[in-house]
């Protein structure tokens, strides 16, 4: 029952919250009594998750580009990420943590490193986060990096 997967948890001392849609058996696994399952929630509701978490897990197994990943960025949410899709070129060296994706060890170990962050190293991590989700992945920034290639191909034609 509960107490048995609560004394199984790595993390007591840590709240895990999840949002977003689940399967039975994901809440039959995570049943600890440090961990809530939201389930879906809305748009503000995320925002105000993000703005009061610590770390943000994303330890998928496949991904493109991910919105959530980015949504944390942008938010300042240093990252624990798998390395499936662009999370890596998204998250780079500097914005979190990138493990191979299934892996629980390398994961626990990722966990255990953005645990020991001191508060300078956090500050750090969300603003070059803030700063890199500006610079490259906001509206205008895309609209002008598809320009620009636009630009080159039409140039190279003449």
């Amino acid at each position: 029952g509960r107490r048995k997967a609560a004394r199984r948890c790595r993390f007591p001392q840590i709240d895990f919250v999840f949002a977003g849609s689940y399967t039975e058996d994901v809440e039959i696994i995570l049943q600890a009594p440090n961990v809530k399952l939201l389930g879906d929630v809305a748009h503000d509701q995320v925002i105000s998750l993000l703005d009061n978490a610590d770390v943000f897990l994303f330890l998928s197994y496949t991904e493109g580009f991910s919105i959530s990943l980015l949504e944390a960025m942008a938010r300042g949410v240093p990252v624990l990420a798998s390395e499936v899709g662009a999370n890596r070129d998204m998250v780079e060296e500097f914005g979190g943590v990138i493990v191979p994706a299934g892996d629980a060890k390398s994961s626990i170990c990722g966990f255990n490193q953005m645990l020991k962050l001191t508060e300078k190293e956090r500050r750090e991590m969300s603003d070059w986060e803030v700063e890199k989700v500006n610079k490259y992945y906001t509206t205008n920034s895309v609209l002008n990096s598809i320009i620009d290639i636009y630009r080159k191909v039409l140039g190279e034609r003449k």
